[in-house]
Parts: structure tokens; sequence; C-alpha cells
């Protein structure tokens, strides 16, 4: 067995080149053990420690309260109160001059319910108000138009024992 000189790879006996790095193989020159190539010695690294990541804390922009008006809890209680009146309160328009109790209670029930829709403060209360206030209106109108024909009709079926 032979080696080559260049790179010192084995090569067959009858090689003209090397295999390895490609150089022509000296013949004359008789076979020789090539020194045994010199082991690398690892030498680990001496390690820097890495830097630290520092931390910057982030920076957030002071938040802006979000100022909302006061919502009065009497408004949709107060809407409630006058629409029930006034629908409770609807057959007092048999006798005619009471019925604007509670019509004057089902106008005051609407406007307040009405209020509390735009103010944002409208609850359950406030929406009862509006639908007591409007059903106590039509029927205090109702009764109040029907007591009116009434009344009417007996008038002029009566009216000649009057004059």
């Amino acid at each position: 067995m032979k080696f080559c000189t260049n790179c010192g790879a084995q090569l067959e006996d009858d090689a003209k080149f090397c295999t390895s790095c490609g150089s022509p193989v000296e013949a004359a020159a008789p076979a020789e053990a090539p020194a045994p190539a010199p082991t690398p010695t690892f030498v680990a690294p001496n390690p820097t420690p890495a830097p630290a990541p520092t931390y910057t804390a982030p920076t957030y922009a002071a938040p802006t309260p979000n100022v909302v008006a006061p919502t009065s809890n009497k408004l949709p209680i107060m809407a409630l109160i006058f629409g029930a009146c006034g629908l409770g309160l609807c057959w007092l328009a048999i006798w005619l001059w009471p019925a604007f109790i509670p019509l004057g209670c089902s106008i005051v029930g609407l406007i307040l319910g009405n209020k509390c829709k735009t103010t944002n403060a409208g609850s359950t209360m406030g929406k009862l108000g509006r639908i007591f206030g409007l059903i106590g209106l039509i029927i205090t109108g109702v009764i109040l138009i029907i007591f009116i024909i009434v009344a009417i009709s007996l008038a002029s079926r009566y009216s000649s024992y009057w004059y």
C-alpha cells in the first residue's frame, strides 16, 4: 500500500493519480507508512456570557375616562308610576271632568318614558311607563268619546223637555 505525498490518502499499489486530491503519484518512491496524522485536539471556546437582555416597560398613554352623565333611577320609576296611574284611573273618564286626571297621568307617563329612551336611562320600567301611558291614553280617549256621543244623543232626544 502506498500513500499520497500531497494529502496522505491511502492509494492502490498500481494507482498513478491520487483519488482524493488528483495529484500524480511518484512511482520511484517506495511506499512508506505515513506518519500518523496528528489528532486534532478540541479546545473548548472560552464562553463569554451573553449580555443580559434589558427590559424596558412599555409606555402607555393615560386612559381617558369615559365620562357618562349620571343617570337617575327616578325617571323610569316616575314614568312607570304615571303610566300605571293613567291606566288605572281611566275609569274616571265616565264622569267627564275627572277625565283630566288619567289623561294627564298618561301623557306624563308617555313623556317620561320617551325621555328615558332618549337619555339612555331607559329600562324596563321606562318602557312599561310608555306602554301603560299609551294604553291609558287610548282607553280614556275611547271612554270620553263614547261618553260624549251618548251625552249628545241623549241631549238631542230629550231636548224637548228642557225648552
